[in-house]
């Protein structure tokens, strides 16, 4: 057991966290925040929109298999730009952490991962530098083939439809989704492919 104070955290996974608020000790405990912030209500020690600040990079895998190159990679960047870049580092490797897990409990059978990558081109933008991809592993020691990359600001945009995934498969008890261009967060169709579901629902649903 673990006592709770005003304003404590409570974080649950990687996408929800929420703020205990206890109106006897507020008045103690209130430090206020900058006007017009969207979480202005609660102190700024609770409340942060970005919850991947809130894990520690050190306790990532993904972070972890990207380690060698640290020190490397911090004496190309500069102190102004190396700052920058591991933040976005740690963001990225967060999420693929978190996508790795939602595959393994919504699609175990297809042995999909995600890998954070560096370009070596560091007159990119820092965000620029990392990249994303997606491999499925076969059951022999061959190697895995690599399914598509993806920029960090579309890998974020993935991950959130890959939570709405696992949300699904949580209160519904399995994903039907696999497949389908609309549904499948681990699929990156073509244009063709989307006019083509696009077509079959709407026959479906005139059908119906």
């Amino acid at each position: 057991r673990r006592q709770l104070f005003n304003m404590d955290r409570l974080v649950f996974g990687r996408a929800a966290a929420f703020c205990v608020a206890m109106p006897a000790g507020a008045a103690e405990d209130q430090v206020g925040s900058a006007a017009g912030d969207p979480g202005s209500s609660l102190p700024g020690c609770c409340y942060d929109p970005d919850l991947s600040k809130l894990f520690p990079s050190e306790s990532s895998a993904a972070w972890s298999e990207l380690q060698s190159y640290f020190d490397d990679l911090w004496q190309r960047l500069g102190e102004e730009r190396g700052h920058d870049f591991f933040a976005f580092l740690g963001e990225a490797a967060q999420m693929a952490d978190e996508a790795n897990e939602i595959a393994m409990e919504v699609r175990p059978c297809d042995r999909l991962k995600f890998e954070v990558e560096l370009v070596w081109d560091i007159t990119r933008e820092v965000r620029d530098i990392i990249v994303i991809r997606l491999m499925r592993f076969p059951e022999d020691d061959t190697s895995p083939p690599v399914l598509g990359y993806f920029t960090l600001p579309a890998f974020r945009a993935r991950v959130a439809r890959m939570r709405e995934c696992y949300e699904a498969f949580v209160i519904l008890g399995r994903w039907s989704g696999v497949g389908d261009a609309f549904e499948d967060a681990w699929m990156e169709p073509s244009a063709s492919e989307l006019l083509l579901h696009l077509r079959l629902r709407t026959e479906e649903e005139l059908q119906a």
